[in-house]
C-alpha cells in the first residue's frame, strides 16, 4: 500500500510538472509565458476597474480603464509608485499580481534566451 506521504509527493510532483509545462513549456515557449503575463495584467486591471476600491489622492475613488491598466502594470513590475493603493479585496489581487510578476518575468527571459541561443 502507498502511504499518504508518497501520494502527496506524487501529487505535488505532478502538479508542478503540469504547471511547468503549461506556463513555459519546459523553457521552450517564451511567448506562452508572455501571453500568460499579459493575461494576468489584463485580468488584474479588470478587477481594479470593477472594484472601485482604489485609494488615490487620499480618497477611495473609481478609476477609469486606462488608470486600471497603469496600476496593473506598475504592480506587476513591482515598481509601486504609491499614487494608487488597492483597497479591500483588490489588495489580494495586487499581491497575486506582484507574486506572478516576480516569477513569470524571469521565466520569460530565460526561455527567450534559450530559444535565441538555439537559433544561432
Amino acid at each position: 500500500p502507498v502511504s499518504w506521504k508518497e501520494r502527496a509527493l506524487i501529487f505535488i510532483t505532478w502538479f508542478f510538472g503540469a504547471l511547468n509545462r503549461l506556463i513555459w513549456g519546459y523553457g521552450e515557449t517564451p511567448f506562452r509565458t508572455f501571453g500568460i503575463a499579459c493575461g494576468v495584467i489584463t485580468l488584474s486591471a479588470f478587477c481594479y476597474y470593477v472594484s472601485g476600491m482604489v485609494l488615490t489622492g487620499g480618497f477611495v475613488q473609481k478609476i477609469d480603464l486606462f488608470e486600471s491598466f497603469y496600476l496593473s502594470i506598475i504592480t506587476y513590475t513591482t515598481v509601486g509608485y504609491g499614487d494608487y493603493l488597492p483597497m479591500g479585496w483588490t489588495r489580494g489581487v495586487a499581491a497575486f499580481e506582484a507574486f506572478s510578476g516576480v516569477f513569470l518575468t524571469p521565466l520569460f527571459l530565460i526561455s527567450l534566451t534559450r530559444r535565441y541561443l538555439r537559433t544561432r
